[in-house]
């Protein structure tokens, strides 16, 4: 077990030091910093710090949704990873726990993505930040029930019935790991169509997949009603649950979205493992 462990931790490390990763971070993070700029000016006019629950307001602007999603495909669109270095761990460590390990990396990878975007816009913010305000913050609180965004230009959109219908804590958590499944939901649908089909097929359905959560506003009713119970993607827009739009159509509750991408990254899990047993040689 050591052995799987050490050699899991040497991946971990490596897609922390990767230097495509560290481009991606940091490009998002100038992206976000345009963002959250004018909050950081508000805070500073009005001397009061904001809370850490700032990033998951990020998430209620579509376009920012279509990027950070184009970023977890560019963080998996290297699979199926068959590189040198992965044959050699393939040789070591047999086909399933290879595999086992590179559908965990997954996950985990996907796990401190979504938790770098929601704590991102809390760093930006720094001297002006807070753990101790209570709820979401009187910042965020007054943003939220205000005009003030559009005196100061703000890009984020606070939206009231969060603030006040929901519990900032449970709400952040939630929130990360809504986005853990749907960037996990990403890699999966890579890794299984790279291996089944080719690379460039991958990143076209998971580009195609991210970019329906934009286009998915000007379709039919009716197909817009099917893809908000089932497009894994559409999730991340956090302030569409349990809401009704103007066109009748009901969102999951986050309860729901939870369980869901749970199920559908599960089913993901096991169709890879299935292409797998079929392979003799996966360098093939």
């Amino acid at each position: 077990m050591s052995r799987y462990l050490k050699i899991y931790l040497n991946e971990l490390r490596e897609f922390i030091l990767n230097k495509r990763v560290f481009a991606l971070l940091f490009l998002l993070t100038v992206y976000t910093y345009i963002y959250v700029r004018p909050i950081r000016t508000f805070c500073i006019v009005e001397n009061y710090p904001v809370t850490m629950y700032l990033g998951i307001f990020m998430f209620t602007q579509v376009y920012y949704i279509l990027v950070v999603c184009f970023g977890a495909i560019y963080i998996f669109g290297n699979a199926p990873f068959t590189d040198k270095l992965q044959m050699y761990r393939y040789v070591r460590l047999g086909k399933n726990k290879w595999l086992l390990i590179r559908t965990m990396n997954i996950f985990i990878s996907s796990f401190l993505y979504a938790l770098f975007l929601n704590i991102l816009p809390f760093l930006l913010c720094i001297p002006k930040v807070t753990l101790d305000d209570n709820g979401f913050g009187k910042i965020i609180y007054t943003l939220s029930a205000t005009n003030l965004d559009e005196l100061y230009n703000l890009q984020i959109s606070f939206d009231p019935r969060i603030v006040a219908n929901r519990s900032p804590f449970s709400f952040y958590v939630k929130t990360v790991l809504i986005l853990t499944l749907i960037f996990s939901f990403l890699g999966l649908v890579i890794f299984a169509i790279s291996v089944s089909f080719s690379n460039k097929i991958a990143i076209i359905a998971a580009s195609f997949i991210s970019i329906l959560t934009i286009i998915m506003e000007n379709l039919p009713i009716g197909v817009k009603k099917i893809l908000t119970n089932i497009l894994p993607t559409e999730w991340a827009k956090i302030y569409k649950f349990d809401t009704t739009a103007l066109d009748g159509i009901k969102s999951i509750g986050m309860s729901d979205a939870l369980l869901r991408l749970f199920i559908v990254n599960f089913t993901l899990t096991v169709i890879i493992f299935l292409i797998f047993s079929g392979r003799k040689n996966i360098w093939k």
